[in-house]
């Protein structure tokens, strides 16, 4: 197992700088939502020598405290919805649990089901 995550993180390593965001349908920096409706985000990448389950995307809500201070307070994991020579579409369904402002943030990460932690790899690029 252990030459396996090695060599894995040596490819991922490798073409990391290559994945290329090709579009992103993201709300503003601040956006008001309310109670019960949702927000849909999507993001086009192009993984070229990375498959698409190697890659997470994922929605950060935040929200921030009397301090300026920002807090996370959900995070929504997105799906594969579409894979074709190398260009993979993730979406996620945002539905905070409490109406109000919030912010959002995207990232994507390597991911491998053998990483004992997903902090196990420092591979994280904020989109």
């Amino acid at each position: 197992i252990a030459r396996k995550i090695s060599a894995w993180k040596s490819r991922m390593r490798r073409y990391w700088n290559d994945i290329e965001v090709i579009s992103q349908k993201l709300p503003e920096a601040s956006y008001s939502l309310d109670h019960g409706s949702d927000l849909n985000v999507e993001v086009v990448l192009n993984l070229g020598n990375i498959k698409p389950e190697e890659i997470g995307v994922e929605v950060l809500v935040e929200t921030t405290d009397r301090k300026r201070q920002l807090h996370i307070q959900e995070v929504f994991q997105s799906n594969v919805v579409e894979y074709k020579d190398g260009i993979a579409t993730y979406r996620a369904s945002v539905e905070p649990q409490r109406a109000g402002m919030y912010q959002f943030a995207v990232r994507m990460y390597a991911m491998n089901e053998l990483l004992p932690h997903r902090q196990d790899f420092e591979l994280v690029k904020w989109l």
